[in-house]
């Protein structure tokens, strides 16, 4: 079952309500007990004045007792030797414990009561003075501040949340119009750029990285077309002039055809090779297993595979080298080696003029073996590190995928040593740096 769609929007703004019901719900409630403590303080405070004005209202005699405020009642009792007498109640007021009457304020029913004690001039007995308050006053304050802090807390919940959604409705509708942006991408052709924020935030750096994406994307995109376009123009060369030797019915010898079709079939394995390691390149995939390797052995096994290659296009090879480095050994995957070297001297058979010469040259120094290529080119050649890239030649109507110098370098830097490419006076070269 599909998960139910959760809009950011809606999480933001539940997220903000269950932030604001967490903090502010325990601060109400601590603020309120405050507030109401407060406001008991003083109503209490009140009463206690009320109680001592109405005391010095008070005579003995002659007999004067001052009248309390509406909803108060007052009691005046003279104590002897632990007796009571009554000399004055309101109607109606509580009953008093003796407990009760130790406490200057104390509640009893529905009543609070203010209690003075004062001893009598020129006698052991005290006169007890007691006023009640009904709490109906005291609570309906309280009441109306609990209705008054949860309704203002309420609204101002409803109106925050209400302000949060539609706050961040604003700020995400960039979001939602990259996200509808990117996804009427269907494919290569379709693939625009989007409009990015100008808010100078995140959302404008998200943007930035999609259309980045997006042309990492496209790049890649053109590059694979390119890369199954030149593919197949490699693969069908071969295959015709297999096809053209082996129906042509001219005069050429059987032995010759054959030698023919043996090195368009060469050609071919070569092909798929290297398709197969620039797979394995792309996926970092490709493994190199090193071992004792004699470097020379590798170059001449090149020039046998080419031989055909070089006759076709009447091109010389001449292979410079010594006593010393002739026999030098190097710790290296030889396939992946001879790879490279096959590649190279290809790319200098194919694109040097007809009956050219071509230099190998192996020398050692510094406990590092150097092999140059070097062949004559029609045109000059500018900015010769760029065709190490992927997909770059010397020019778009030269033959091949443009991953030939690509190749030879990626699986040069895993072996950990170097190629350079140079172009100089008509003279292009490639040379390869090999740690003994």
């Amino acid at each position: 079952m599909k998960p139910k769609f959760i809009s950011l929007q809606t999480k933001v703004a539940a997220f903000f309500l269950a932030a604001f019901l967490l903090v502010l719900v325990p601060v109400n409630f601590l603020m309120y007990k405050e507030v109401e403590v407060v406001i008991q303080e003083t109503n209490r405070r009140e009463l206690v004045n009320e109680t001592e004005r109405l005391y010095n209202l008070f005579k003995l005699e002659p007999i004067v007792i001052p009248v309390p405020s509406e909803n108060s009642l007052l009691k005046i009792q003279i104590r002897h030797a632990n007796e009571l007498e009554e000399i004055f109640s309101s109607p109606g007021f509580p009953y008093l414990y003796t407990q009760d009457l130790q406490l200057p304020v104390f509640y009893t029913d529905t009543f609070e009561v203010a209690t003075l004690t004062k001893p009598l001039p020129y006698s052991s007995k005290e006169l007890i003075f007691s006023l009640a308050r009904s709490n109906t006053v005291f609570l309906k304050k309280t009441n109306q501040l609990r209705i008054y802090l949860y309704g203002i807390f309420l609204l101002t919940l409803i109106a925050t949340s209400a302000l949060v959604y539609f706050v961040s409705r604003w700020l995400l509708r960039p979001l939602k119009q990259m996200a509808a942006q990117t996804t009427s991408i269907t494919n290569s052709a379709t693939i625009n750029f989007i409009e990015t924020p100008t808010s100078n935030d995140e959302l404008s750096q998200l943007g930035n990285a999609i259309n980045q994406m997006l042309e990492r994307l496209k790049h890649s995109a053109s590059n694979q077309i390119n890369f199954f376009a030149s593919a197949a123009h490699e693969l069908r060369t071969p295959l015709a002039l297999m096809k053209a030797e082996i129906t042509n019915p001219a005069s050429e010898n059987p032995e010759t055809k054959l030698l023919h079709v043996l090195e368009e079939v060469s050609r071919l394995e070569r092909i798929i090779h290297d398709f197969l390691m620039i797979s394995e390149l792309k996926s970092d995939s490709l493994a190199i297993r090193k071992k004792p390797t004699l470097f020379v052995e590798l170059v001449y096994e090149a020039l046998k595979k080419l031989k055909l290659l070089a006759q076709r296009y009447n091109s010389v090879l001449l292979f410079h080298t010594d006593e010393n480095t002739v026999s030098q050994i190097i710790q290296a995957d030889a396939d992946k080696i001879e790879t490279v070297l096959i590649n190279l001297i290809e790319n200098a058979i194919k694109h040097a003029p007809q009956k050219s010469k071509i230099e190998l040259k192996l020398t050692s120094q510094d406990g590092e073996l150097q092999f140059s290529i070097i062949n004559p080119v029609d045109k000059p050649i500018e900015n010769t590190q760029e065709l190490l890239k992927e997909f770059k030649k010397t020019d778009d109507q030269s033959g091949g995928i443009g991953m030939g110098l690509w190749l030879c370098e990626s699986i040069i830097s895993k072996h950990g040593d170097k190629i350079v490419v140079d172009y100089k006076n008509g003279q292009f070269s490639a040379h390869l740096f090999l740690k003994i």
